[in-house]
């Protein structure tokens, strides 16, 4: 049976969180140093109360960043899978490149048109490796302007692919 039962308040930031309760089977007065050992402790508990809620919460707000990144990771798949079919059903032969000349996009024309190149061969190389029959100074020229110009170019090339002249329309589009 308890005789004597001290009650302290469990606070952080002026917040009461809970209450600590010490009882003792001991019938004497809670000393000054019984008052300091409990306020430490009290402290202690508090911070400890306080980190766990913490804890929970951005445990929570992990969870739901998340499902938040997943989700919008598969819209944006899904939106590259349907901007490729659009892409690969384009009448016309198709590739594009960004500004350090990497090949980013190759639509299935430019797979089975002409001398045919699968998209998995060039994704992600330098275009004056994929396009080495093409002169690479005049090439590269083009591709300066456009970027720096941000204007679209249009003109016809010919050139001769399996002993016959062709005549090529080309746009190149910033």
């Amino acid at each position: 049976n308890i005789l004597i039962e001290t009650v302290v308040p469990l606070m952080f930031d002026d917040r009461m969180l809970g209450i600590l309760i010490c009882g003792s089977f001991v019938s004497r007065p809670i000393s000054a140093d019984d008052q300091k050992l409990l306020g430490a402790v009290a402290q202690q508990l508090s911070l400890a109360i306080r980190n766990t809620e913490l804890y929970r919460r951005t445990k929570d707000t992990s969870i739901n960043l998340a499902v938040e990144v997943s989700q919008r990771t598969r819209e944006a798949e899904e939106q590259k899978r349907f901007t490729e079919k659009i892409i690969d059903s384009l009448p016309v032969s198709l590739y594009v490149i960004d500004s350090d000349m990497r090949i980013v996009a190759w639509n299935r024309n430019r797979e089975v048109g002409g001398p045919g190149i699968n998209r998995e061969h060039v994704l992600g190389r330098n275009v004056f490796q994929v396009l080495a029959r093409q002169p690479r100074r005049k090439l590269e020229d083009e591709f300066v302007d456009v970027f720096r110009s941000g204007e679209m170019v249009n003109f016809e090339q010919e050139s001769w692919f399996e002993g016959q002249k062709k005549t090529w329309k080309i746009s190149k589009i910033p």
